[in-house]
Parts: C-alpha cells; sequence; structure tokens
C-alpha cells in the first residue's frame, strides 16, 4: 500500500508539536543565558514604547514577570545607552520582543503566567514554519516528510523554553530557505532579514541570495536586447527586491544612530579578540564533539560533503550555493570569541545555521544522484541519522539538554576521551572550560597543566607546556609499569601548550605524596 506522505506528515506534526506544548508547559521558564536582554524589551515597549531600558522599565518588567522580580535585579545587558540617555540598549535588537507580544496579550487575556509567552512563542513560530513547509514547498510529499523529520527533530528542540531568539531564527530561516526554493524572491529576502535583524552573520544568506539573483538575470539576457535597455526593463523589480533587504539593515542603523557602532556585539574587543584563531573556531564548530555539527548530525555531515565534490564535479549550483551560504555564515559568527558561552548541548549558533545544511542536503540529493538505488539508500541514511539525532536529543533531555552541562562534557565527548583520548583535540578553551567547569576558559595559558580524568578516574588527556614538567614529574604515576612512556611525553613538552593523549591501558594516576 502506497503511503500518502502528506497526511502522515500532518499527523506526525500535531503529535510532535503536542508532545512540545507538553514540555514547555510542566516546565516553568527559567531565567538562563541572556534572558534579561530579550525579555526586558518586552516591558519597555508596553511601559514607555520604546526599545530601551530605564529604571522605570525595571518596575512595569516586575509586574508583568513577577515570577522572575528577584532575578531581574541583576540583570546585564550591553552598556550602551541611546542617543538621548533615556536607557540602556540591550545586545540585540527587539524582533524577538516585538514577536512575543501577541502572545504576551493573549496569557494576559487567559489569566496565565506571562513568563510561558516566550517558550510558546518559540513554538509557534516553530510550528508555523514546518507547517509553511508542507503546505508551501515546491518538492514532493516524500520529500517534505524527510525535511520535515530533519528539521524537528533536531537539537534545536534544547532551545524551545530558552528565553531567547535562536528557535526564531531557525523558523524565520526555514521559511526563507522555502521561499528561496520555489524562486519567491522577495519574501525569502524578507525572511532572511527579519533573521538577519537578530544576528547579523544571517545576512551573508542573502549575500549569496542577491548573487544567485543577478546570474539568473544575467544568463537570462536575450542577445537581440541592449544591455542598457535590458536593465533598464528590469530596475523597478531590482529596487523591490533590493528593498525587502532593509529590514535586516534596521538594526545597523538604529545602533549606529545610538552609539556609532553598526553592531554592539563585534564593537566589544572582548568579544572579537582572543589567543585562538577564527578558523580554529570555525572547525571547533564544525566538528567539536561537544557543541559542533558533526557529533549531532553525523550522517548528514558526511553526505554533505560527499555530495560536495560531486555539485562541484557537475557544477550543481543551488546546493553549492546553500553550503557555501553555510560555511559562510559559519565563517561569521567564528569571529566572536566566545566560543564557549552558554549552550544546551550544541551551540545555539550551530543550532539555527543547521537550517542550510539541511536544506541543502535533502531537497538536492535526488538532484545529485544519477539512480533510483543510490537514492533510496540515501533516504534510508537520512532516517538513520534523523534516529541517530533523534537518540541524542532523547539522551540529552528535550527539555534545555538537562542532562548536559555546557561546562561539563557531553556523554559523547566523556566517551571518546575515555577510550581514545587522541581522537578529541578541542579547542585548548573548551578543554580548560570543560574539565575546570568554567566558562568560557580563556585563560589556559596561566591555568595549565589541565588534566582530564576518565570516568575510572585514571588521567586521559593532559594540556601543558615545558613549564609544567616538573609540576607533572612530581604529581603523576603510572599503575601499569607505563612511567618510562609518561617521563617521555613529559619531557618532550615545549614551550608552546600541547596535549598529551594516554591510551586506556596506562593507567596513570595522581601521586599520593
Amino acid at each position: 500500500m502506497e503511503i500518502n506522505y502528506r497526511k502522515t506528515t500532518g499527523i506526525y506534526l500535531i503529535f510532535f508539536c503536542s508532545i512540545l506544548l507538553i514540555i514547555c508547559s510542566v516546565n516553568e521558564p527559567i531565567p538562563i543565558g541572556e534572558w534579561d536582554d530579550y525579555s526586558l524589551p518586552v516591558a519597555s515597549i508596553f511601559n514607555d514604547h520604546n526599545f530601551s531600558i530605564s529604571n522605570e522599565d525595571i518596575s512595569a518588567y516586575k509586574q508583568l514577570f513577577p515570577e522572575w522580580a528577584d532575578s531581574i535585579d541583576g540583570y546585564s545587558l550591553s552598556g550602551y545607552t541611546t542617543r538621548s540617555r533615556s536607557g540602556e540598549m540591550s545586545w540585540y535588537f527587539p524582533t524577538y520582543a516585538l514577536s512575543c507580544i501577541p502572545m504576551v496579550l493573549l496569557l494576559k487575556i487567559l489569566n496565565l503566567p506571562l513568563i510561558y509567552a516566550f517558550c510558546y512563542t518559540n513554538l509557534t513560530v516553530f510550528a508555523i514554519s514546518l507547517i509553511f513547509v508542507l503546505y508551501r514547498l515546491n518538492v514532493d510529499d516524500q520529500k517534505k516528510f524527510l525535511l520535515i523529520l530533519a528539521l524537528s527533530i533536531n537539537p534545536i528542540i534544547f532551545y524551545i523554553s530558552w528565553i531567547s531568539a535562536e528557535v526564531y531564527i531557525y523558523s524565520m530561516l526555514i521559511i526563507g530557505l522555502t521561499c528561496w526554493h520555489n524562486t519567491w524572491n522577495k519574501l525569502a529576502a524578507f525572511y532572511i532579514s527579519i533573521a538577519g535583524t537578530l544576528n547579523p552573520t544571517i545576512m551573508s544568506v542573502g549575500i549569496i541570495m542577491v548573487f544567485e539573483y543577478f546570474c539568473i538575470i544575467i544568463k537570462s539576457k536575450d542577445n537581440l536586447v541592449s544591455w542598457k535597455k535590458y536593465w533598464y526593463s528590469l530596475c523597478p523589480n531590482i529596487i523591490k527586491y533590493g528593498f525587502c533587504y532593509i529590514i535586516g539593515i534596521i538594526p545597523m542603523i538604529y545602533n549606529y544612530y545610538n552609539t556609532g557602532h553598526i553592531n554592539l556585539t563585534a564593537s566589544n574587543s572582548s568579544f572579537i579578540r582572543g589567543s585562538e584563531s577564527i578558523f580554529s573556531r570555525f572547525l571547533a564548530y564544525l566538528f567539536d564533539l561537544n557543541f559542533g555539527i558533526l557529533p549531532y548530525f553525523t550522517i548528514l555531515f558526511v553526505l554533505a560533503f560527499f555530495f560536495l565534490v560531486i555539485a562541484t564535479i557537475r557544477r550543481y549550483s543551488k546546493y553549492l550555493l546553500l553550503i557555501i551560504a553555510f560555511l559562510l555564515n559559519m565563517l561569521l559568527y567564528s569571529i566572536m570569541t566566545h566560543v564557549n558561552c552558554g549552550m544546551s548541548g550544541i551551540a545555539r549558533y550551530n543550532a539555527w545555521n543547521s537550517v542550510l545544511l539541511i536544506f541543502a542536503v535533502i531537497v538536492n540529493y535526488d538532484s545529485l544522484l544519477a539512480t533510483n538505488i543510490f537514492r533510496r539508500i540515501i533516504r534510508c541514511l537520512f532516517c538513520f541519522g534523523i534516529f541517530l539525532t533523534g537518540s541524542i536529543v532523547f539522551r540529552y533531555n528535550p527539555h534545555l539538554a538537562s542532562n548536559t552541562d555546557y561546562i561539563e562534557m557531553t556523554p559523547i565527548a566523556k566517551s571518546i576521551l575515555d577510550y581514545a583520548p587522541s581522537l578529541y583535540n578541542p579547542l585548548y578553551s573548551t578543554f580548560n572550560s570543560r574539565v575546570t567547569h568554567q566558562d568560557g576558559g580563556y585563560n589556559f595559558i596561566t591555568e595549565s597543566p589541565i588534566i582530564y580524568k576518565g570516568s575510572d578516574g585514571y588521567v586521559r588527556k593532559i594540556l601543558a607546556s615545558s613549564e609544567n614538567r616538573e609540576e607533572l614529574l612530581n604529581n603523576y604515576t603510572s599503575l601499569s609499569d607505563a612511567d618510562d612512556w609518561l617521563i617521555n611525553q613529559i619531557n618532550s613538552l615545549d614551550r608552546t601548550l600541547s596535549y598529551i593523549s594516554i591510551p586506556r591501558k596506562y593507567k596513570i594516576v595522581e601521586s599520593k605524596n
């Protein structure tokens, strides 16, 4: 019997959204992450109809969200004030706060706690984006089913209960990429720009879209028409298309008018200057076993690079442009040095950027494969990959990935470090942060040596330099006659920090001197 994929997908979405609604409802929202930057503008909009935060807005906030009244006293924003000095600015443009207003008003009418407005808004826009894919994406129903599975059974679930814009950005990207695939260029630009108001790196997707737009225009020219006449005829449409990106520029204008900087985060040197290179952070966002793309989307990730080779050989631009947008977006947010910031499971930037990878692979796989048998194999691999992702999400706990902690190694990272420590060599700051249980971990030079012990209590990995030789030689020994090996490893250290990965058979322990 042939499966009715549209009906099956609809039933699945009802079930999936119901489960998320239960998760949101039974778990009281807690103020974590940059909750103050995202929620304070809600009070400001209600109180004095602007976006900056004044002392009066704090009082209004406590009236709106009494459950968080004590917590908000310790709020921390950007430190920048508006040009009129009437209030302090949050790090982020209040697009998300504005989107939460309808849910706040609805909960007011229903006499329900307003702190649930954020998770319910997240769930609502998420559901709308998935429904939009089901009814508007111009692909066959089987592909929609696979795409919606991959977009829903996703680490973004961890962020549904966050008071932040991660799910909102994810949802806007889903709608924007759906429109882009359908060649609804103006709508695509509009939704990508909305997402871009919350993180300017997303406008890089718009740059790729503009590039494709003009390439299509150039290729579509009739040789019988002069270039001058051709461009003149297209001017109205080009101008209309360009105007759709203005939304993404509004926060830059707003920030520049008030502070002289187009982006508040990039104006803070502590966020863009660090001892680790942009490229090393870029690689970490791709491969790191704690917060990278690879451990959460292993099958998809491998297939993406397999298809990249095929697409490059065949010059299949639709796939290439999406992958370039995915990688460029990641490269831009790698500029930020604060790579070990608060997260639920996967890095929050990676959570919403994964949309581009998912769309690239699932929407285009059949165009890159020549025969039906290969397509069936790939579909089976997609299902297996989605199952693996779902297993991780379930294992970590869909609610905030609460079985993990962003200053602890994830179960995957722990497993690799316990059994094959040489396979995982994270950023030094990440290693420091997760081993010593501190936010950031960027002072790894002064805090070395940094010692990771496996679940059995034996040392598995050491981050150290020659300055730490004496300390290591005096304080660590082997219970398996591996002292000579350990001494050679320690003596081989030079002045720069490096890892010593200790095989499981060498039982290295701290001396009891």
